[in-house]
């Protein structure tokens, strides 16, 4: 495992305020664990670079997505009866009473 990701563990542990932990807490088979993680990840990045991604445009999701937005269009209310009319309590000022 590379030197540099072992000191990255223990560096970023030190400044989140947390452990690499096992069952006793800040120990070497924790540490050894996240790195070799850490390392099986930033290898697999390393392989998806090799891709030519050369006329591939940058996207944000995996499926197409289009605008969900309408316009805002003014439309006449139902009413502070009719809202109320299924409230279980009603308060004074005509407002919802909801459980604590």
């Amino acid at each position: 495992m590379c030197r540099r990701i072992k000191l990255e563990i223990n560096r970023s542990g030190k400044l989140k305020r947390c452990r690499a932990s096992g069952a006793s807490g800040n120990n070497a088979a924790g540490k050894r664990k996240i790195t070799a993680q850490l390392n099986d990840i930033l290898l697999y990045i390393d392989k998806l670079n090799e891709l030519d991604t050369k006329g591939v445009e940058p996207m944000s999701h995996a499926i197409g997505v289009t605008n969900a937005f309408r316009e805002d269009k003014v439309a006449a209310s139902i009413g502070t009866e009719t809202t109320l009319a299924n409230a279980p309590d009603v308060r004074a000022a005509n407002s919802f009473a909801c459980p604590k």
